[in-house]
């Protein structure tokens, strides 16, 4: 429920958004690094305390993405439909860039699609999706990058796949889950 002079809300993890135009009373979204103010609109947001990484996507209209405590419009990025902006983890404004719209809003379907993403990243997703664990072999195994369509599948399959991809075997304990190299 809103006050009737404000329509805020605080975010961690990830949703999107269906906002009704208001001109007298924007719609904000707080994260622990960020404000997205917006007058009627749909996007996503991606705001994970973990990463401090925000990233915005927008589906219809546009949005306003800055940096949470700052009050210039010189820190602010206005982001329109089709794009997507990113604020990264050192508090940096990225400009908004064309975007495929589905790739990012395939969680809603409970399909996920990872491009070119490190599998550190990827292994970030399913622990908080599968509230598992994960051991790499090495800490350098994390940077690599995959590219993987995760539809809805069987945690066992989508450790399989992975497994493939990065030639490794794994165990299950408990909810641990510990990558070894395919030697």
């Amino acid at each position: 429920m809103f006050e009737d002079d404000k329509r805020e809300v605080f975010l961690s993890g990830e949703a999107y958004f269906k906002v009704t135009s208001n001109q007298q009373t924007p719609f904000i979204v707080h994260t622990n690094q960020a404000e997205i103010t917006v007058l009627g609109t749909k996007f996503n947001v991606r705001a994970w305390d973990q990463t401090n990484k925000v990233a915005v996507v927008v589906v219809d209209g546009k949005v306003s993405l800055r940096p949470e405590n700052v009050n210039n419009n010189k820190s602010e990025v206005i982001i329109s439909a089709g794009q997507i902006s990113v604020l990264d983890e050192n508090g940096s404004l990225l400009n908004p860039v064309n975007t495929d719209i589905e790739l990012h809003l395939a969680w809603l379907n409970r399909e996920y699609y990872f491009q070119g993403a490190p599998l550190g990243e990827v292994l970030d997703q399913l622990k908080r999706w599968h509230d598992i664990e994960f051991s790499l072999p090495a800490d350098s195994y994390a940077a690599n990058r995959i590219t993987v369509n995760l539809e809805n599948k069987p945690i066992e399959d989508i450790l399989d796949l992975i497994s493939l991809i990065m030639n490794f075997k794994y165990v299950m304990n408990g909810n641990t889950v510990v990558f070894t190299t395919n030697n």
